[in-house]
C-alpha cells in the first residue's frame, strides 16, 4: 500500500476522483476475486420513491452511463410520481419495472440480475431489512440516512457487508458540503494546527408540521421525526452533523470515538403547539400525549486521539436551519456553514484575537475550496442542497461502475447511526457515559483517510 504521503502526492498529480481513490488507499480486502474492469454503463434501481427517493431518482437518471433499472413502492402515489420523474427524463411509459403492491415486493426486484446498484431510500423502518436484502442479493447499496438505528442493527449492517464481500455507501450528503471540504482541506495542510474540538448538530426545525395535528399512532404514524417523538428519547437524526466532523478527526482511520455522554430537555414543543392550533386544542389527544423525545439533546463525544465534540439534536422548537459546524485547533478556529462564517488564524489574521469576516472569510473559503468543487461547480448547481447531493450520487455511481470501495462506507454508517442508541442509553441512565463498539475490530488503527483525498 502507498503510503499517505506518496498517496496524496500521486492522486494531486493524476486528479482521480474522489471514489476511484479509495480503491487505492483502503481496497476491499473481503473480494476474493480481483475487481472487474468499470463498466461504462450501469442499471441502478431505488426502493422507496417517496419525495427523498425521488429527488435521488432525479439525480441517478441524469449521470452519465446510467440507466434506472427499476423503482419500488408500496405507496401507488409515490410510484404515480416517481413514473413522472422518469418521463421528464426522457423514459418511455412503463419502460422501467415497477414493483409494488406489497411490503416485500422489494426482494423480487432484487432477484433480477441486470441491477448493479440500488438506492435504498424507505421510510426508517425499512432501511434495515432492504438494505441487509440487497447486500445479500449482491448488489451495490447506497443507503439513505439513518443508516440503522440500533446497536444491534449497526453490527448486523457490518457483519451482512463482511460476510457478504457486498459494498455499501451511506448516502451522507453533507460530508459534501463546500465549506466542510475547505475545512477538511485546511485541516489536512495543518492551518488550524492539532485540532481540538468541534461542534455539529441538526437543528432543523419542524415546528408546525400539520402532521403533529393528527393524532399518534405509533403503528401508523409515516412521519419519522413525530412517530420516533413518541418512541425514543435520543438524537434520532446525527449524521449530518457528525459526518463532515469524523472525516475532520479521521475517525475509523487512525482514530475513534470512545465514549458519550447525552443530556435531554423536556418535551413540550408539540403539545405546545396543538394546544394552541385552532384545529387543535387543548383537548386535542396530542396536546396531552407524553412524547418521549426531549426537545433538545446534547450530546458530547471524547475521540482516542483526546479531542472533543458537542452534537446537537434541535428538530422541535422554532428556530432558523443550522448544522452548528465549527472546529478549533491549536492555532486557530472556524465558524461556518449558518454560524458566525468568522475565521482566526493565529499569526496569519490582521488583527488578534478577532474574526475575519465577510470578503476576509470568503478568501479562505476561494484558497482551500476543495478540488471536487472546483472542478464540478458548475454540474453541481440545482442539485439539491446546495449542490452536496450531486456529489453524493456522483460518487456512488462512480462506485457502482468500478465496484469501487465507498468514501463513506459500512463502518463509518454503523459508527455515525450508533449515537442513537448510545445517546438514548446515556440520557435514560442519567446522562452516563455509553462506550462506542469497535465496528472495525481494530482495523482503525491502521486504515488510513480515505474521504476526499
Amino acid at each position: 500500500m502507498l503510503n499517505r504521503r506518496d498517496f496524496l502526492k500521486t492522486a494531486a498529480a493524476t486528479g482521480v476522483g474522489l471514489a476511484v481513490a479509495t480503491e487505492q488507499v483502503f481496497p476491499r480486502s473481503s473480494r476474493k476475486t480481483p475487481t472487474p474492469k468499470a463498466k461504462e454503463n450501469v442499471s441502478i434501481a431505488v426502493i422507496g420513491v417517496g419525495n427523498r427517493g425521488r429527488h435521488l431518482l432525479r439525480l441517478a437518471a441524469v449521470q452519465p452511463g446510467v440507466k434506472i433499472g427499476a423503482i419500488c413502492d408500496v405507496n401507488p402515489k409515490a410510484i404515480e410520481e416517481a413514473q413522472k420523474v422518469l418521463a421528464q427524463n426522457g423514459y418511455q411509459a412503463g419502460s422501467v419495472p415497477v414493483y409494488t403492491g406489497g411490503e416485500y415486493a422489494y426482494r423480487d426486484l432484487l432477484k433480477r440480475d441486470d441491477i448493479d446498484g440500488v438506492i435504498v431510500a424507505t421510510n426508517w423502518d425499512w432501511h434495515m431489512p432492504v438494505a441487509l436484502d440487497t447486500m445479500r442479493a449482491n448488489k451495490y447499496l447506497g443507503l439513505e440516512v439513518p443508516g440503522a438505528r440500533t446497536v444491534e442493527e449497526c453490527w448486523e449492517l457490518v457483519n451482512t457487508h463482511e460476510e457478504t464481500g457486498t459494498n455499501m455507501m451511506l448516502l451522507e450528503n453533507c460530508c459534501y458540503d463546500r465549506e466542510c471540504m475547505a475545512v477538511l482541506k485546511m485541516l489536512r495542510e495543518g492551518i488550524f494546527g492539532i485540532p481540538m474540538h468541534a461542534t455539529c448538530g441538526y437543528r432543523h426545525s419542524a415546528w408546525g408540521s400539520p402532521k403533529w395535528l393528527q393524532p399518534v399512532d405509533v403503528k401508523t404514524t409515516t412521519e419519522h421525526f413525530v412517530k420516533y417523538a413518541a418512541l425514543r428519547n435520543a438524537d434520532q437524526y446525527p449524521t449530518h452533523g457528525i459526518g463532515p466532523v469524523a472525516n475532520w478527526l479521521d475517525i475509523n482511520c487512525g482514530n475513534r470515538f470512545l465514549y458519550l455522554t447525552s443530556v435531554a430537555t423536556k418535551a413540550k414543543t408539540i403539545n405546545e403547539y396543538v394546544k394552541n392550533h385552532p384545529q387543535g386544542g387543548p383537548d386535542h389527544p396530542n396536546a396531552s400525549y407524553n412524547f418521549k423525545q426531549g426537545d433538545i439533546v446534547t450530546t458530547t463525544i471524547k475521540t482516542y486521539r483526546g479531542e472533543t465534540i458537542i452534537v446537537n439534536y434541535d428538530n422541535y422548537l422554532p428556530r432558523p436551519y443550522s448544522r452548528d459546524y465549527s472546529l478549533q485547533g491549536t492555532n486557530g478556529i472556524w465558524e461556518g456553514l449558518y454560524r458566525s462564517r468568522g475565521i482566526y488564524i493565529e499569526g496569519k489574521s490582521p488583527k488578534h484575537h478577532q474574526w475575519e469576516k465577510g470578503d476576509e472569510y470568503d478568501k479562505y473559503m476561494k484558497e482551500y475550496d476543495h478540488p471536487v468543487w472546483k472542478d464540478h461547480y458548475e454540474k453541481a448547481q440545482n442539485a439539491g442542497h446546495g449542490g452536496i447531493d450531486y456529489f453524493t450520487i456522483k460518487d456512488f455511481v462512480t462506485c457502482v461502475k468500478g465496484n469501487l470501495y465507498p468514501p463513506i462506507d459500512v463502518y463509518d454508517a454503523a459508527t455515525w447511526s450508533v449515537i442513537i442508541p448510545l445517546s438514548e442509553r446515556s440520557i435514560a441512565n442519567g446522562s452516563t457515559p455509553e462506550f462506542f463498539p469497535d465496528f472495525t475490530r481494530g482495523k482503525w488503527e491502521t486504515r488510513e483517510p480515505y474521504f476526499g483525498v
